[in-house]
């Protein structure tokens, strides 16, 4: 399966992604079962498309991202085969969560193997709140490292981004630490204000930063259930002019962006409640 860091890599293509939940993930199998009776004349690409439609999930998706939220070892394993299932069915790459606690330095080179040959390359590093084994590794980083050094290029690893206002040392370090051990792009927060992340890429070019490829987590059509989600339980301040008119500023925010250069977004998955 194609990596997703190639994928990006054309600043003039507009890359967008998907968030799935494990039970999205299945609700898109299901749609795609049942458009497997459409006649032959129709791609499999199309059928693929119509399937999505019918899920729910943005447009013209170029490829998912698999959430992780499993607790034992049976759900990780279930989350890679269905990650697999995805890939095959849709013809997309699938972007799999995976925390720090997930692997050990003694499972490592077996975990990478058994991707590699089941043509799952595509992960997000992260740091992650629950451990699954005792021994995982401490943090993201890393993971990142150990992830890059068993694989070598053949996966292809992504990191979160925190962007704030003002831009610290503290942040272009973040930045460089993750590049140094392995990073090929990265994937931000939900983006509410574009100038941040602008203010972020410049001080790192200034910094002498290598450019990698930056996804920008957006909500394209937000409700006022999920802002409030989003700063009850995800602790991101969410903008007065924001809450006022979602889709307005969600779509500015897109769009000033776009004319700054970034051209992968990636569609966040949120509870409605």
């Amino acid at each position: 399966m194609q990596k997703i860091s190639d994928l990006i890599s054309d600043d003039e293509e507009i890359v967008q992604s998907q968030e799935l939940t494990v039970l999205k993930a299945k609700q898109l199998l299901a749609c795609l079962s049942s458009t497997k009776s459409m006649s032959s004349v129709v791609s499999p690409s199309d059928r693929t498309d119509i399937a999505v439609k019918k899920a729910g999930s943005a447009s013209a998706i170029s490829y998912y991202s698999l959430v992780n939220q499993g607790k034992e070892e049976k759900a990780f394993d279930q989350l890679l085969d269905l990650a697999e299932e995805v890939q095959k069915a849709t013809l997309r790459p699938v972007l799999i969560h995976l925390r720090a606690g997930d692997l050990s330095p003694t499972t490592i080179k077996d975990f990478v193997d058994q991707v590699i040959a089941r043509g799952l390359c595509n992960f997000l590093v992260l740091s992650g709140d629950y451990r699954m084994k005792a021994d995982g590794y401490r943090n993201g980083q890393d993971l990142l490292l150990a992830l890059r050094q068993a694989g070598g290029e053949k996966l292809a690893l992504a990191s979160a981004l925190l962007v704030r206002q003002p831009v610290t040392k503290a942040a272009i370090l973040r930045v460089k630490e993750k590049l140094a051990a392995g990073t090929d792009f990265f994937l931000t927060q939900i983006c509410f204000d574009s100038k941040a992340l602008i203010d972020l890429q410049k001080a790192c070019f200034e910094a002498g930063l290598p450019q990698v490829p930056v996804v920008v987590g957006i909500l394209q059509k937000p409700t006022m259930k999920q802002l409030n989600f989003v700063s009850a339980v995800l602790g991101l301040n969410v903008p007065k002019a924001y809450r006022a008119n979602p889709a307005k500023e969600a779509a500015a925010v897109e769009q000033t962006l776009l004319a700054a250069g970034f051209s992968a977004f990636h569609h966040f998955s949120l509870p409605n409640r």
